[in-house]
């Protein structure tokens, strides 16, 4: 360490004081020179960047920094050569020798000489990838809470509406064949509104569910499942259906979950075919990384995109007139990939086919 630049501080304290911050295990320090250059760094930071300081040496912080972050960095850092600024703290990201990214907090800062001159740079940096996540979670949570008022909002106020000028008219009314058609009417409406409160409630228990227990399960066991299921509605539907899980064979989900997954998007499929063709379904997995990937795609009848938008996953939206649509399957599946901290997209073109995408999350 005779090189060390700690050791050529005049400040005894502060050469003291950074000597000891370097070894310590919980915190990574890099040092930089005016251009950028790693010059030193201590274990930590190796071990959050998965690089050795041989291969840092080699780089510069801007090499190893998120491309989407390095605009802002390079700007505080021009900040901070200049003397406009005597410090900056950022959470970034790093892009690791594995090529994962990680989050950090850096605080920057420059150590000069007696005469004013830039010594070197130092960055404290903490790994709060953790963090972000947290953070991540509860912005969707609040957004989750924020978008089920609002669904709650606009699938109970029409039916509630209804019923009370029913029964307002009902009270009114004193002829016994029109009470008898408003007390069927009143049923009618009661029971809707029952079934959307169910529902309603079924979605909170899912997104109550964010413990739910993981299980190492087959890709091929849970759809053949299901595939029994609708037995009856694949052969009279004459549907073919090819599956492909080589590229993923299994994930740890709940099982439940994918089961109800599989069986709503297997269901959409034979429910919305052409009657012009037939009917043909694909299903299969890979991995994005290390998260793993399912579509299901079909050649149905389709859906025009730009009109359906993102109502496609609302609760009682259709968007076909087939005598069992009824909106549900979608809202609810949505909200089974959503509460395991996944997500689900659509690609459709009509009188061409559907093709659901679902990513789910990795549970790290």
């Amino acid at each position: 360490m005779a090189d060390h630049p700690f050791l050529t501080l005049s400040d005894e304290m502060l050469r003291e004081k950074l000597t000891s911050l370097f070894s310590m295990p919980g915190l990574g320090i890099a040092i930089s020179t005016m251009d950028k250059q790693f010059y030193d760094v201590n274990d930590r930071f190796c071990e959050i960047t998965g690089y050795s300081l041989c291969e840092l040496q080699d780089k510069t912080w801007a090499d190893i920094t998120h491309p989407e972050d390095v605009e802002f960095d390079i700007s505080q850092f021009k900040r901070l050569s200049s003397a406009e600024i005597p410090a900056y703290v950022v959470d970034k990201r790093y892009v690791r020798k594995d090529g994962h990214v990680v989050w950090v907090e850096l605080t920057a800062q420059t150590i000069r000489k007696p005469t004013g001159e830039i010594d070197f740079f130092i960055g404290f940096v903490q790994e709060i990838s953790h963090r972000i996540k947290q953070l991540h979670n509860l912005r969707e949570q609040n957004r989750q809470l924020e978008e089920f008022a609002q669904i709650t909002s606009h699938n109970l106020r029409s039916p509630i509406g209804n019923l009370s000028g029913l029964i307002d008219l009902y009270k009114r009314e004193t002829d016994p064949a029109e009470r008898d058609f408003l007390f069927a009417q009143i049923d009618t409406v009661t029971s809707t509104l029952l079934e959307t409160i169910n529902i309603l409630a079924r979605t909170l228990q899912i997104r109550d569910n964010v413990n739910l227990q993981r299980e190492h399960i087959m890709f091929t066991d849970v759809f053949e499942r299901v595939r029994a299921t609708l037995l009856t509605n694949v052969i009279s539907s004459q549907a073919v259906i090819e599956t492909d899980f080589s590229k993923c064979p299994a994930i740890d989900y709940p099982e439940a979950y994918l089961e109800s997954i599989f069986l709503n998007l297997l269901t959409n499929a034979i429910k919305y075919r052409s009657p012009d063709r037939q009917l043909h379904v694909v299903v299969r997995s890979w991995k994005e990384g290390d998260v793993p990937m399912v579509s299901v795609s079909d050649n149905g009848i389709g859906m025009n995109m730009e009109r359906v938008g993102n109502k496609l996953f609302g609760l009682n939206k259709t968007f076909h007139r087939h005598p069992d649509a009824r909106g549900i399957g979608l809202f609810l599946t949505k909200n089974m990939i959503e509460a395991m901290h996944g997500t689900i997209s659509c690609v459709s073109t009509e009188h061409v086919g559907t093709t659901f995408t679902i990513r789910f999350e990795d549970d790290d």
